[in-house]
């Protein structure tokens, strides 16, 4: 990998199954945006993600908290969160300890609940502990790049790419990476650019964290959107390049729902296989 980029070790995901409104299905209770199938499907990715936890660093703190400003992403995590903790709870593994959306305090202010979960994370130097309440980053957006909070295209560059499409995400991701965020005079996010700016997000994370817990091995993570993790995963595995070339090398394919990649020290995991950083 580009000396550009120095990388953390990191674990992003795209959001899980949204509930099918047509067909009048509702989201599960607890998890706003997600479907039932989307709550077992994304429960499975943390059963998977724990086993790496447990190979982490003695003392790692791995913040799970970078959301969109969609709903599904914030409701994706803490399904995250909320089967890690139970997983660890089964197992009785004392080695880590999950805290969710339910050790927040709603009463109180947000300085007083991340102090709280500082105090709880310096007091314990050997144990891994996740985090997993979402938080907005700005760097992850769905707003100004594809589509804005009221249902309305971002832009005219991204209503034409998504309708003359027929709003496949394969496809749109296709033309995205073919015509670099230049098609037909419109201009819209450009694939590189938005790569640069999720990078961005994990490393604000870590600085975020490393604020409160101090001398402590830091993991990131995030969960976002397609075709704007596709432009990340193709951007680490291809030394920062991001085009047709970069997409065919990692698979050719577009993330399904809750698909993750891993960063770690040395490589990037993609659900098509491991690349060299």
């Amino acid at each position: 990998m580009s000396e550009r980029f120095t990388p953390s070790e990191s674990f992003v995901t795209r959001h899980s199954i949204q509930p099918n409104r047509k067909a009048g299905e509702k989201s599960a209770e607890q998890y706003f945006g997600i479907s039932e199938a989307g709550v077992e499907l994304a429960k499975k990715r943390a059963r998977g993600m724990l086993e790496s936890i447990k190979q982490a660093e003695e003392g790692t703190v791995l913040a799970f908290i970078g959301a969109s400003e969609a709903d599904r992403t914030k409701a994706t995590i803490r399904i995250y969160g909320d089967e890690l903790a139970r997983l660890v709870d089964d197992e009785g593994n004392e080695d880590i300890q999950v805290l969710t959306q339910d050790d927040i305090d709603s009463e109180a202010r947000m300085a007083q609940n991340i102090q709280h979960f500082a105090d709880i994370i310096n007091s314990n130097p050997k144990k891994k502990f996740v985090i997993a309440t979402p938080l907005y980053l700005k760097e992850l957006k769905l707003q100004d790049r594809w589509q804005n909070p009221n249902g309305h295209w971002a832009s005219e560059y991204s209503k034409k790419i998504f309708e003359d499409n027929n709003y496949d995400n394969q496809a749109v991701l296709e033309e995205w990476l073919k015509n670099q965020g230049r098609l037909e005079g419109l201009v819209g996010p450009n694939p590189k650019t938005v790569a640069e700016e999720e990078l961005a997000g994990l490393t604000r994370i870590k600085e975020f964290v490393a604020k409160f817990v101090p001398n402590r091995p830091i993991q990131t993570g995030f969960v976002g959107h397609t075709p704007n993790i596709e432009a990340l995963a193709i951007y680490l595995a291809n030394d920062g390049r991001v085009d047709t070339e970069g997409f065919e090398k990692i698979g050719g394919k577009s993330f399904s729902e809750s698909e993750m990649i891993e960063i770690k020290k040395d490589c990037v995991v993609l659900p098509s296989g491991k690349f060299k950083l």
